[in-house]
């Protein structure tokens, strides 16, 4: 009986981690300093960085394939799954549609783990990493601005590391507006 608690409490957290996932890559200035498109695909691919980001978290907890894991994937998909329909795509379409996001997730979330997956080298992690943004989040070769976010990203992923699970299922890690400077806590 306490496990069904302790889900729907989770489901809860998860609703509200996703949601400031949401704003943190809506925030500005990811569209006006750091050369990201505001455009769909541009919005798409940030909130799929962020969410990755989380995601990464979570499976370092070990939790990657439990029930939380799959929650905030299912909190993204279903996200895009309902943004989808309410812009007129037709129900035989939304499957389609949805299957091509989740391929280019995929695909973008094993460039991002590749790249950090460099620890030991931490300028070879931000360089692969730029690369890996520059060529799925800002569709071009690396440059300034995909260094800023590699940076961004790696001092998100630190600040998630050293976070108690609750701060980041409540969202309080998200809450405040992106540090895109480098000198310090990205939260």
């Amino acid at each position: 009986m306490l496990s069904l608690f302790k889900k729907k409490r989770d489901r809860l957290n998860v609703g509200s981690l996703y949601q400031h996932l949401v704003e943190r890559s809506r925030h500005p200035v990811f569209y006006t300093q750091c050369g990201v498109p505001d455009t769909i695909d541009g919005r798409f691919d940030l909130l799929g960085l962020h969410v990755h980001l989380v995601l990464r978290d979570i499976r370092r907890r070990g939790q990657g394939r439990e029930p939380l894991g799959q929650a905030v994937f299912d909190a993204f998909f279903g996200d895009l799954d309902q943004g989808l329909r309410e812009s007129g795509v037709g129900d035989l379409s939304v499957a389609k549609k949805i299957r091509k996001m989740a391929e280019a997730f995929y695909g973008r979330a094993a460039a991002y783990d590749a790249a950090m997956g460099q620890a030991v080298a931490q300028d070879a992690c931000k360089s692969s990493l730029s690369a890996a943004i520059a060529r799925n989040v800002l569709q071009t070769e690396p440059n300034k601005f995909s260094d800023t976010l590699a940076a961004y990203s790696i001092e998100l992923e630190q600040s998630l590391s050293v976070a108690p699970l609750d701060d980041i299922l409540s969202g309080n890690i998200l809450r405040l507006a992106p540090n895109l400077t480098g000198n310090s806590n990205a939260s």
